[in-house]
């Protein structure tokens, strides 16, 4: 008899694994698919309302990754804009190179002397590409 019920408890386990598997493999195959219509691949069984919902999930994500892309850039000119108005006032005199927003001289790889080879804030401002008034 208890070899009866221990039979049941398998198949039941077995049938459970079965149904288990028979799921996460239609859910890959299904993002499969999504994955290869977002790479714009086997469009032609999409009717015009998957393709319409396709184009939105793009433009989203076109969005977002623009997003992403003008903050990163925005972070790039401000860290730039720090550096060249660290690198002015050391010319000009008004502050030693080493108080770099980055730490000491040696870490962040800035060079003493900059202001012998440019020769004034004017020339340092047009060497890095910037435009200012002394």
């Amino acid at each position: 008899m208890e070899l009866n019920g221990t039979n049941n408890q398998s198949e039941v386990r077995h049938e459970s694994w079965t149904l288990g598997h028979a799921r996460l493999k239609a859910r890959v195959d299904l993002l499969q698919k999504n994955q290869r219509n977002l790479m714009g691949e086997d469009l032609d069984s999409l009717s015009l309302k998957e393709l319409q919902n396709l184009e939105q999930q793009l433009e989203t994500y076109i969005r977002h990754l623009i997003l992403k892309k003008n903050r990163s850039m925005l972070e790039s000119i401000s860290k730039f804009q720090k550096k060249c108005t660290i690198l002015n006032r050391h010319v000009l005199g008004f502050e030693p190179i080493w108080s770099d927003v980055n730490g000491p001289v040696e870490e962040t790889g800035l060079i003493y002397g900059l202001g012998g080879l440019a020769g004034s804030a004017t020339s340092v401002g047009c060497w890095l590409g910037l435009q200012f008034q002394p």
